[in-house]
């Protein structure tokens, strides 16, 4: 519900729903089971893009803070209740958190810290590289945001080639970006299955 929420415009209550399921989720159980944390860890996270979102830094902050809680409670990723849960994901969401609020230098940064051997799945992997792509876009380094490109491209195609966000990136990279750039970012675009 919060993610759902959350997409479609409803960020603020997303956040909220998931600070109250969070809440509740720990009154009910104490955390006291790997899946509780990892679930309660995986809802905070949820709402720490929500809150991100809706340009609320603070609770965003907060949100991260709670799960950084959590992820250190477990000490090590996993993948109870298929959530993915663990230190990786919450920094992974961190660089995210960043970029959302239009913080590309900390989106920079925080990604640079990031385990890449510890996330679990290829699709974890390229949403960072995604996300440091669009950073480098922001920061208006063209040529980094297209290596970024690559390295995800590397990991899993699939992934690259069916995301919006990925099609707005590379789109601009063919028209804004300077000649030498424009010319790979649009072989890349061919290459992915990108229209241009």
């Amino acid at each position: 519900m919060t993610h759902t929420l959350a997409r479609s415009g409803h960020a603020e209550r997303a956040a909220r729903l998931a600070h109250q399921a969070a809440s509740e989720l720990d009154d009910a159980t104490g955390l006291a089971t790997t899946d509780a944390v990892a679930v309660y860890g995986a809802l905070v996270l949820r709402g720490a893009a929500a809150a991100a979102r809706s340009g609320d830094h603070d609770g965003a902050e907060c949100f991260l803070d709670q799960a950084t809680r959590a992820a250190d409670r477990l000490g090590r990723d996993g993948n109870a209740r298929w959530t993915g849960f663990g230190p990786a994901n919450v920094d992974l969401h961190r660089v995210n958190v960043a970029l959302t609020l239009g913080d590309a230098g900390r989106a920079i940064r925080l990604a640079r810290l990031v385990r890449h051997d510890r996330l679990l799945s290829a699709e974890r992997r390229v949403s960072l590289f995604l996300d440091v792509a669009q950073a480098y876009a922001l920061w208006g380094r063209q040529e980094s945001a297209l290596g970024a490109l690559y390295a995800a491209v590397r990991i899993a195609p699939q992934e690259v080639r069916n995301r919006p966000a990925v099609h707005r990136l590379v789109h601009g990279l063919c028209t804004r970006a300077g000649a030498g750039v424009r010319t790979r970012a649009t072989a890349f675009a061919h290459a992915a299955g990108i229209s241009t």
